[in-house]
């Protein structure tokens, strides 16, 4: 069973884990994210 970044988050909030573990996770993912699409930006821009 694979998962997403947002049910990773949401399993995490419901296990009840330390809250700075889940904002670090969710900081993570928004970063990756972010970096996903400016890769895909510049890739399809530039190349």
């Amino acid at each position: 069973m694979k998962l997403h970044g947002s049910e990773i988050i949401d399993v995490i909030i419901e296990t009840k884990y330390d809250t700075n573990t889940t904002i670090a996770i969710r900081n993570l993912n928004k970063g990756l994210t972010l970096l996903c699409a400016v890769l895909w930006f510049a890739n399809s821009r530039y190349f």
